[in-house]
């Protein structure tokens, strides 16, 4: 009966075994996560009590090529967070038929909004394989808003003076989490007393920051 001996001819071969017992008809070559590469694979047959000469030597060349994408996950949901916080991103995990797919980053854009401390990130990875192949793109967007409002501080305290002097006011500061606020004038008011020059002139504020969040107000008389 015909016996098979299966073997690699050439140098070509690293990391290529067998993956069923050499002694079969036919067998299974597994050639590891080998991007590309041509492999000769010989069958040796020999005729058991056949006469002298009665081997048969076949050779075939297999080539292997890995024409599979790397298959990339999801990153981390969009989303937004509060300034002054800084974003924080997930990247994703990537997969493959033949190889440890690596992730990496294709891009980081930062697109201001105008205002301080106010913006939108964006990061988009992809995955490459041992063999070169790459995945489609993905991102993961975080916003970082401003939702505070400023704070204001207290103006000047309220005071009596002689006429005919004119009274001066001390408008209040404001601060902001994000960046600056300015300081709005809501009303400017006078009411008049019961004499000739004698009157109550109030004025209120409020702080404004740059995305239109507005404080309380406070006044000086």
């Amino acid at each position: 009966s015909p016996q098979h001996s299966w073997s690699f001819v050439g140098t070509n071969s690293s990391g290529a075994t067998f993956a069923t017992a050499t002694n079969l008809a036919s067998v299974t070559v597994n050639v590891g996560n080998a991007c590309s590469g041509e492999y000769t694979v010989r069958d040796t047959i020999t005729c058991g009590g056949c006469t002298t000469g009665a081997t048969i030597i076949c050779d075939q060349k297999v080539t292997v090529s890995d024409t599979t994408n790397p298959v990339i996950g999801s990153p981390g949901a969009s989303g937004s967070i509060a300034c002054p916080g800084t974003p924080v991103f997930t990247p994703p995990t990537a997969t493959d038929n033949c190889s440890t797919p690596v992730v990496s980053v294709v891009s980081d854009v930062t697109t201001p909004s105008g205002c301080t401390g106010v913006y939108s990130r964006t990061v988009t990875w992809k995955a490459t394989d041992g063999c070169g192949l790459t995945s489609g793109n993905v991102s993961q967007t975080i916003t970082v808003v401003d939702n505070s409002p400023p704070t204001i501080g207290s103006p000047g305290a309220d005071d009596t003076i002689q006429c005919p002097a004119t009274p001066v006011f001390t408008p209040p500061t404001a601060s902001d989490t994000c960046g600056a606020a300015s300081i709005v004038e809501v009303s400017d008011i006078t009411t008049p007393g019961s004499c000739a020059g004698s009157y109550d002139r109030t004025k209120t504020w409020k702080a404004r920051d740059c995305v239109g969040n507005e404080s309380g107000t406070v006044s000086q008389t």
